[in-house]
């Protein structure tokens, strides 16, 4: 049985698959009218209908990918100006739990690498394969693989060379083809290094220091924090627990797709606007961009910038990418390579992803492959290979994968054990010591039935930030770790995100400079304050997630409800230890607040959708409300927010607050959420 589609097609839901479709009946269309014009009469009739067929069949397929493709609607926030509440989304909501489900683990060609870089960095054999058994009397040879001088979508092969003795390979990308004994081609891969001698050789790369750190970034397109919780719960957990990784709770996309939610990371800068050299991104060279790698480079780090999935390349598509290679380490033209080494076989691929989606599997190995790995595999063995050779050594990556999870976002739960060993690797081999790891994407998933549900809009909004502290830095500011705690619950973007990015670079780590309200962008480090809005963080109303909150009477009968069945969760809590903690009771409500997300639909669709006429956005899920209580004895200032869902059923959103001290008053149970509520009884305090 086949899987429902996640991107709302109902026949042919893959636009490529369409357009490879479509490409082959106009093909079909063309050469029935070419013999229509020069064949004979008798076939004339019987041509005239395979004509209007292939018409009708090509009408037929555009009408139901136009009915069936699921519509987009578009939302503006009408709370963009005021104090911004956090969302407190449940990740496995059941809304969206019926979109979700797992797709076949990836199977590669099982055929054996036949050479590899060793650590001295010579090309090599691998003797343990070609001497022994079907691959013995294996000859290659090898070209290098150099990106064409001021072109960014095109490569070029060098002379051929035949390998020998391991042979130290200049450049970092580089075409294998081997024969066997009976001169048959069996091998023909691109393979990667990372050339650090060739970098080194022509600048210095600074060391790290106690106080010069690292930057290692993973970006994953299109990947949600809580995408992230229900898809990668390995990675994310290992990260948290192991790493001590932050997770940015209200960090926000300040755009819409990748390109301008990318270009305020690196640069700073709003895109598409006067910040930046020429509005017109499709006739910009990027070289002019104020990336943040350039500063980086001048500051002694080795740099490195990956993307895979070459045709959307975030600089490239529709657009003319760098004229000079950005990076000391630039992977676009491996993938290029890749490309033209087998063009028919990379778009035959693309074709066939939208079944493997769907577990129809029209060939042994996955889409998701090349040669005998992976591919997002591939990219983070290139990141891999890249701190590795630069060990100890001052070192920026930014390595982002899209194939995973752009188009198919079940995919993803397929990079799960590779990222958290990836991440394990760097945590075992000591490169976390001197390096922030950061786990990102741009923005939640765009293009699935998700994002029309009430909580996938607001997903939509709010990608993954995960960002590991060095631990030798966590004791020495930690006003700076109050500061990056704070922040988790704050209002943060991807201009926050560049922000920080500087002070790393400059070893700015104890700043305590008040930062003024309308500052749009604020490093992570600083304080961020609570009263912030999207208007002054640089979040347009289109992409604004907050909720808003207005302020309703604490005499409303509702108001006194909930407010005693916040009593009532804490006092279940504390009956583990009702021998020592008094029970409490309400003694005054002091302050209630009504929330919503101010997210509405402007009655516009992305694109048009025959299914727009007949479907509409799902409604907000329940009704929110914030309370401050306080309760006897003791006297605690408790804040709490409840939800009431669908079925008028309370739920406590996240933990109750205290909002004052309290003392000595809890001395007598050790569990820190315990101490915030108990009030011991005067036995237990003997």
């Amino acid at each position: 049985m086949t899987q429902p589609s996640s991107n709302g097609y109902f026949f042919l839901e893959i636009p490529n698959v369409i357009l490879h479709a479509s490409y082959s009946i106009w093909i079909f269309i063309y050469d029935i009218t070419r013999l229509l014009i020069m064949g004979n009469r008798k076939s004339q009739k019987r041509n005239r209908k395979l004509v209007m067929l292939a018409i009708s069949t090509f009408f037929v397929m555009y009408m139901m990918s136009k009915y069936t493709l699921t519509p987009r609607f578009t939302f503006i926030n009408e709370n963009v100006y005021g104090k911004c509440v956090i969302p407190d989304l449940n990740p496995f909501d059941d809304s969206i739990k019926k979109f979700e489900w797992h797709p076949n683990k990836i199977i590669c060609d099982d055929t054996p690498t036949l050479v590899f870089v060793n650590d001295e960095g010579f090309l090599q054999y691998n003797e343990s394969v070609v001497r022994y058994g079907k691959y013995a009397g294996v000859t290659c040879v090898f070209s290098v693989v150099s990106r064409q001088i001021g072109n960014d979508d095109y490569v070029n092969f060098g002379p051929e060379i035949l390998l020998k003795d391991p042979i130290r390979v200049v450049g970092d990308y580089f075409r294998v083809k081997c024969r066997d004994s009976s001169s048959n081609h069996i091998y023909d891969v691109i393979h990667y290094q990372i050339d650090a001698k060739s970098v080194q050789e022509k600048r210095h790369i600074s060391s790290e220091t106690d106080d010069r750190f690292s930057i290692l970034i993973l970006g994953v397109d299109a990947v949600s924090r809580l995408a992230a919780i229900r898809k990668l719960p390995k990675t994310y957990a290992y990260l948290r627990d192991e790493m001590g990784a932050f997770e940015f709770k209200g960090h926000m996309k300040v755009a819409d797709n990748t390109f301008p939610n990318v270009v305020p990371m690196l640069t700073g800068k709003k895109a598409f606007s006067s910040e930046l050299p020429l509005e017109d991104v499709g006739s910009v060279r990027f070289d002019r961009y104020p990336f943040v790698w350039y500063p980086l480079a001048e500051a002694g780090y080795a740099t490195l910038f990956s993307e895979d999935y070459a045709d959307i390349n975030m600089f490239n598509l529709n657009k003319r990418g760098f004229e000079k290679q950005p990076t000391d380490h630039y992977m676009r033209p491996y993938w290029r390579g890749i490309k033209k080494a087998d063009l028919l076989g990379t778009i035959i691929n693309s074709a066939l992803m939208g079944f493997e989606d769907q577990k129809l599997n029209l060939k042994k190995t996955s889409t998701l492959c090349y040669g005998n790995t992976p591919k997002h595999v591939l990219s983070l063995n290139h990141n891999k290979e890249f701190i590795r050779r630069y060990s100890q050594k001052l070192r920026f990556s930014f390595t982002w994968l899209n194939e995973i999870s752009h188009d198919y976002v079940n995919f993803l739960e397929l990079g799960d054990d590779d990222f958290k060993n990836f991440f394990h690797w760097i945590n075992e081999n000591g490169h976390f010591n001197n390096s922030f790891v950061i786990f990102l994407s741009d923005h939640g998933s765009r293009i699935d039935n998700i994002r029309n549900t009430y909580i996938g809009r607001i997903e939509e909004r709010m990608p993954l930030l995960q960002i590991a502290v060095p631990r030798k830095l966590r004791d020495r500011y930690p006003s700076m770790m109050k500061n990056i705690q704070d922040n988790t619950k704050r209002l943060t973007t991807h201009f926050d995100f560049h922000e920080t990015l500087l002070d790393i670079m400059n070893s700015h780590f104890d700043s305590n400079a008040r930062i003024p309200e309308s500052a749009r962008g604020i490093s992570l480090f600083s304080s961020i304050p609570e009263s912030r809005s999207c208007a002054q963080a640089g979040v347009p109303e289109h992409y604004c997630a907050c909720y808003g909150s207005e302020e309703i009477s604490v005499t409303l009968p509702i108001v006194n409800k909930l407010s005693l069945f916040v009593v009532d969760q804490i006092n279940e809590l504390l009956s583990v230890h009702s021998d020592l903690c008094e029970k409490l009771s309400l003694k005054e409500i002091k302050h209630a607040e009504r929330i919503e997300l101010g997210l509405k639909a402007n009655g516009d669709v992305e694109f048009f959708s025959f299914r727009q006429f007949f479907e509409e956005p799902e409604k907000q899920k329940g009704k929110r409300y914030l309370l401050l209580i306080e309760t006897i004895p003791g006297n605690a200032l408790l804040e709490a927010t409840v939800l009431i869902d669908n079925k008028q059923q309370f739920q406590l959103l996240g933990q109750v607050s205290r909002t004052n001290k309290y003392g000595k008053q809890s001395h007598c149970v050790r569990e820190d959420v315990l101490r915030l509520y108990c009030f011991c009884k005067i036995r237990a305090s003997l």
